[in-house]
């Protein structure tokens, strides 16, 4: 509260930046919006493909310049997006590999030592 000295330095929360709201009455004076020519298809190689697929099957997405942004390293979505699409494919082969290695594993071994399974069936 207060005066209006006080700046409203943005945040970064989880990987987004993020700006406060000033109170009513104040105002931020020190943003400035990014041009927005700054922001080029040529500049992101994965957008560059989809224009490059797309342009191949003769269309066009006149708005593929708006997630440009997404692909900037300044608001760090490079380096995340990227590491979280590749480490999942990685992750859920493995995952998968080692569930199906557990079954084979039980099933082995209730085979070998005749483990009757009754699920707390009573023996009459």
């Amino acid at each position: 509260m207060g005066g209006h000295d006080h700046h409203h330095a943005p945040r970064v929360i989880n990987s987004v930046i993020s700006y406060e709201i000033p109170e009513p009455g104040h105002h931020v004076e020190d943003f400035k919006a990014p041009d927005w020519r700054k922001f080029q298809v040529k500049n992101a190689p994965e957008l560059v493909k989809v224009e490059q697929k797309l342009a191949s099957l003769g269309l066009k997405d006149p708005w593929l310049r708006n997630e440009v942004w997404r692909y900037d390293p300044q608001f760090g979505a490079i380096p995340k997006r990227t590491f979280m699409l590749k480490n999942a494919a990685t992750g859920l082969k493995l995952g998968f590999a080692l569930a199906v290695g557990v079954i084979l594993l039980e099933t082995g071994y209730k085979k070998v030592f005749g483990k009757a399974d009754h699920h707390g069936h009573g023996h009459h």
